[in-house]
């Protein structure tokens, strides 16, 4: 049995952290450190739960965590911390669960992405940033699937992308190239036009000879029409001539 309470308590040695129990006996704070001596956690404990602040740390003894609980669960704000003491990342919780605005940071506290959560759930915009600090992405979810439109941008801030989405499923998009990729791109090799065959010239109608018209009667007289021919019974009859 003093074999065995040995090898664990020098297992514990070699993972760097002193023995300590899951909560303490008493309330108030509880500690438990590297093997180094330096502190890795601090928490507040009310009958037994957690209660209060608890904090993490680097073996540096820099802040590595912040969170806050109230009966046992989280309830406050939440931050992260990069080994060098700037914030990664930070936002609340209610009840255990992300609610509100939860950001993320690079190594030189630049804003990485910003996201809008309810009771956990991503629900809300959703952006994420250049470097820069310009907006590369921009969507928004609803109970955590893309909904509405989704814009994507070029680090000089114009339009690179436009996504629609309905539950989740992508409808319609549209790409948009910007001035450094125009003036990149090869002009295009104007294609040369297929010569057309001279077609043989039309003949020229003949030209119709135009017919005299026919006299027109003046005004209110009448037309006069040509004598009618005299029928041989109606022709004089022959005159005898005396000496």
């Amino acid at each position: 049995m003093k074999r065995l309470s040995g090898f664990l308590m020098m297992w514990m040695l070699v993972a760097g952290i002193a023995f300590a129990a899951e909560a303490p006996v008493n309330d108030g704070v509880f500690r438990t450190y590297y093997k180094s001596g330096s502190i890795l956690k601090e928490a507040n404990y009310k009958f037994r739960q957690l209660d209060g602040v608890v904090t993490e740390y680097y073996e540096n003894g820099t802040r590595k965590s912040v969170d806050h609980y109230v009966s046992g669960q989280r309830d406050g704000e939440t931050r992260t911390y990069y080994e060098s003491g700037i914030v990664k990342s930070e936002g609340e919780y209610r009840a255990n669960n992300l609610s509100g605005v939860f950001r993320q940071y690079d190594e030189g506290g630049r804003l990485q992405k910003e996201e809008n959560y309810k009771d956990g759930i991503l629900d809300g915009d959703s952006k994420t940033f250049y470097p820069s600090g310009i907006l590369r992405r921009q969507a928004y979810y609803v109970n955590a699937v893309l909904s509405g439109s989704a814009f994507e941008y070029y680090e000089d801030g114009k339009m690179k992308a436009q996504e629609s989405y309905k539950d989740g499923v992508l409808g319609n998009s549209m790409k948009f190239e910007s001035a450094a990729d125009l003036m990149t791109k090869p002009a295009p090799v104007p294609v040369p036009k297929k010569k057309e065959e001279a077609k043989p010239a039309v003949p020229a109608k003949k030209a119709e000879e135009v017919k005299p018209a026919a006299p027109l009667a003046k005004p209110g007289a009448e037309a006069v029409k040509p004598p009618d021919a005299v029928k041989p019974s109606e022709a004089a009859a022959p005159v005898e001539i005396k000496n």
